[in-house]
């Protein structure tokens, strides 16, 4: 019998070993690929992405039927994306456990500490221990690593007033999660009955709810879960806001008994489940795991809280209608409202993500920006979608190619990506470098807002040193993303939303085949991406484009950006909500004027901040 160890984030190897696995997403010649030329790959360790994520829905569509609801909410269905999530990392461990056994490896180890190797020794376990799983190294302390991450997120954004006051929100947030505090800034009520509301939880979100806003009959009640997050963009613009937590009460905070008892029912209902005997090992692995514990003792307890706070909500609110720009942590409130036929909407507000393919919200509409899009959404949820895309006032042209000469880079952060290696991000980078200097144009890095252009920085001093002194590099972020594309003979990027404004300007797009993301099947049918397929290929295809020989995409936009007029949004709105509600609704004369609402020309300034997230 024989010993595999799986390489960690340091690629550091600790000991000798029969076979290498390297668990991270490289291309076939790069240099990690190189250095370990016989290395069992990722695909060949863990299965497909496509195949475990369908596995795993089937598995959490029939855990999660039939949930009992506590205070009117499923409150795990609420979190079927993450159950699906779960369940999918759990087929990719068992695909390892079993396909490692079969080649004749009885021994697993893992050379740095990772949750992927703890799981899996637990599905070892209860598997018989025919494989054995260990970790080099001490274990990680959960506790020590919050802190590192913390720091390291504040350090990221140069101890910036407003970063620091995000981590002691968040602290405050596990402290008191029931927002007893905002008992000392509750405010007098500013709303209306028959109201249209927006409920945000995050930034982007109320972005979108302003970008459509025009195109609703009335104004847009803004309900804020978080001043810092949903609400900081309309403090940006002088815009009040109702806070979610006016509505709490110390009454709604559930008791211990009756978190026993919630506990006790959810964890009763997953186990009766009848499924095979494979899929009952990954559910008894679902409920071990960190996510189902963690879901026990801090999203249960909120969620019955939060279901009581929107139900005084939607009794002193009385809303026409509930917009949200996201289904999941607004479920609870969808639910709710669906139950008191009150009509409710989930506008598209960036890249659906992955598991929108298979999840059936508690909405009676999905309001998508194109047809692609509506096609990705679940089965059940396409015939209620309503592809709506808000109009360009001063829509982007293509420019002669000749005018373009620079390569640009669209990052993204490797560090949230579980299969991701940062010498993968060395590779691209040595690739774009050579390519820009061998052919003597500019390279932009437009780097990802959740990363600091810093670190870029210090990554090309340490790759090159001074022979980058003769290459012309420039970095971006935040604003000018339309400046930066304007001068692009070529963008590659990862997956990022930046693909349709390529599009509008008629610049190549190339991406990386050896990255998995969660629309790329249906992007390659499209053909809108030149896909990399190795590091070689990279550079022949920016050579090419530099060259003028690699055409963008000759398709119509209007499959991802749809050609709606005004007055097209606003009927399918208004018919939206009037089609769904129980009886007719009637605005009050003043409701579309006494609130400050933004112009057409305001809502196209704020899409442009929407693409540039």
């Amino acid at each position: 019998m024989s010993r595999i160890v799986l390489l960690g984030p340091s690629l550091r190897l600790p000991e000798a070993a029969d076979v290498i696995g390297v668990p991270f997403e490289v291309a076939s010649d790069s240099a990690l690929s190189a250095r370990f030329a016989n290395a069992s790959p990722l695909a060949r360790l863990i299965g497909d992405f496509e195949d475990k994520k369908v596995q795993a829905h089937a598995l959490a569509r029939r855990l999660l039927a039939d949930e009992p609801e506590l205070r009117g909410v499923r409150q795990l269905g609420i979190f079927e994306e993450v159950v699906i999530r779960e369940l999918q990392r759990g087929f990719h461990l068992l695909h390892l456990h079993d396909r490692l056994l079969a080649n004749g490896i009885d021994e697993c180890v893992f050379a740095e500490p990772a949750n992927f190797g703890s799981e899996l020794a637990t599905l070892a376990q209860m598997l018989g221990d025919k494989l054995r799983v260990t970790t080099a190294g001490p274990r990680r302390n959960s506790a020590a690593s919050s802190l590192k991450r913390s720091w390291r997120r504040l350090r990221a954004s140069g101890l910036a007033t407003s970063a620091l006051r995000m981590e002691l929100h968040q602290l405050a947030e596990r402290i008191d999660p029931y927002h007893r505090r905002h008992v000392l800034r509750r405010k007098k009520q500013q709303w209306r009955h028959n109201d249209i509301w927006f409920y945000t939880t995050a930034r982007t979100f109320t972005n979108i709810g302003l970008l459509y806003e025009p195109y609703f009959a009335c104004s847009l009640r803004f309900l804020v879960e978080s001043p810092l997050t949903g609400g900081k963009p309309l403090q940006e613009i002088g815009r009040p806001y109702v806070s979610l937590y006016d509505f709490a009460d110390n009454e709604f905070v559930p008791s211990a008994s009756e978190l026993r008892t919630a506990r006790d029912l959810i964890e009763r209902h997953l186990m009766n489940v009848a499924v095979p005997g494979s899929e009952e090992l990954l559910r008894d692995l679902l409920v071990r795991g960190a996510f189902f514990q963690d879901f026990l003792g801090r999203h249960l307890p909120h969620g019955l809280f939060v279901a009581r706070v929107f139900e005084h909500w939607l009794d002193a609110a009385q809303p026409a209608a509930l917009v949200v720009g996201n289904p999941v942590f607004e479920g609870p409130a969808l639910a709710l409202a669906q139950q008191r036929g009150i009509p409710t909407l989930v506008l598209q507000h960036g890249v659906l993500g992955d598991f929108c393919q298979f999840v059936d919200p508690p909405a009676d509409h999905y309001v998508v920006r194109g047809a692609f899009w509506r096609d990705f959404l679940a089965p059940p949820v396409r015939p209620r979608a309503l592809v709506l895309n808000p109009p360009e006032l001063d829509p982007a042209t293509p420019q002669q190619s000749g005018s373009r000469r620079s390569i640009l880079f669209l990052t993204s952060p490797y560090s949230m990506q579980e299969f991701w290696n940062e010498a993968d991000l060395d590779d691209i980078l040595r690739s774009l470098v050579a390519t820009a200097a061998s052919e003597r144009v500019e390279l932009v890095i437009r780097v990802h807002p959740l990363e600091q252009v810093a670190e870029y920085r210090v990554r090309l001093e340490a790759l090159f040193g001074k022979k980058l002194d003769g290459v012309d590099v420039t970095f971006s972020q935040g604003s000018g993303l339309h400046s930066v594309l304007s001068r692009a003979a070529v963008a590659v990027t990862y997956s990022s939303t930046v693909f349709l404004d390529c599009i509008k300007l008629g610049v190549p797009i190339v991406s990386f085949d050896w990255h998995h993301f969660s629309y790329k099947r249906q992007i390659k049918e499209h053909g809108v991406f030149h896909f990399a397929q190795t590091l070689a290929h990279l550079r022949e295809l920016l050579a090419d484009a530099l060259r003028g020989s690699l055409q963008g995409y000759r398709g119509t936009i209007e499959a991802f950006l749809a050609k709606s007029s005004a007055e097209e949004i606003g009927a399918g709105l208004d018919q939206a909500i009037r089609g769904t509600g129980p009886k007719p609704f009637e605005i009050s004369a003043d409701a579309a004027t006494s609130d400050r609402r933004h112009s057409l020309g305001e809502a196209a300034a704020i899409g442009s901040r929407v693409a540039e997230l």
